[in-house]
């Protein structure tokens, strides 16, 4: 018996409103998605916003269709000093874009946290990196994160609001975006998790949120 793990995901941004499609199920120890949205039936069957993906506990590898565009994500650690420093590799071909994050936990309430930008690297240099600290205690976690390239402080904020309701509050200083998202586990309506997200940029006063909701159920072949 194989389960599939439905999501149909609903974007409502302004006057335009889109729907995709995440389906995954798990082969082994490794989970695949399959992803397609709306546009992709707009003229007609065809690639365009399709991908596909493989992960497990040590990579993640996206594969978007109609772009040719590989994003990829390996995770490892090392020990040092007795203590385990966990490394994730990120790259999107596309984007140009790469990255190497460095994790330590210090205690039960508090991690450390690096991410140095591998982008058009040229030889070491601090303002490629981004400092972080997550602080835990009890229901609520706050990350906040300084970009030392272009000096901004982001935070990140988790609260669990009883069993089966927790939220999460990101802002960026300097780019004013910020977003708001609720997550229900009791299953109501039948299926999983219902994720509902808005996002909007705090500079503009005008401006109304995109929202996205999100739903998942499982189904048994």
């Amino acid at each position: 018996m194989v389960k599939f793990d439905v999501r149909p995901m609903l974007t409502v941004n302004g006057n335009d409103v889109g729907a995709s499609l995440n389906v995954a199920f798990t082969h082994n120890d490794n989970t695949v998605n399959l992803r397609l949205s709306d546009a992709a039936s707009k003229d007609g069957i065809n690639a365009n916003n399709f991908s596909v993906g493989v992960t497990n506990d040590r990579f993640d590898v996206v594969y978007d269709v109609a772009n040719h565009a590989p994003r990829l994500r390996i995770g490892s650690h090392v020990n040092v000093r007795d203590r385990r420093v966990d490394l994730v590799f990120r790259s999107d071909l596309k984007a140009n874009s790469k990255s190497l994050e460095a994790g330590l936990d210090i205690d039960d309430n508090n991690r450390c946290g690096v991410i140095y930008d591998l982008t058009n690297y040229d030889g070491p240099n601090y303002k490629s990196a981004t400092v972080k600290w997550t602080y835990r205690n009890g229901d609520v976690e706050v990350t906040p994160s300084y970009n030392l390239g272009t000096e901004s402080l982001a935070l990140t904020t988790a609260y669990v609001l009883d069993a089966e309701n927790r939220c999460k509050a990101t802002y960026d200083v300097n780019s004013q975006a910020a977003s708001l998202q609720w997550i229900n586990s009791s299953g109501a309506g039948g299926g999983g998790d219902l994720r509902v997200t808005a996002r909007t940029n705090l500079s503009d006063a005008k401006q109304m949120p995109s929202m996205l909701i999100e739903k998942n159920w499982t189904i048994e072949t």
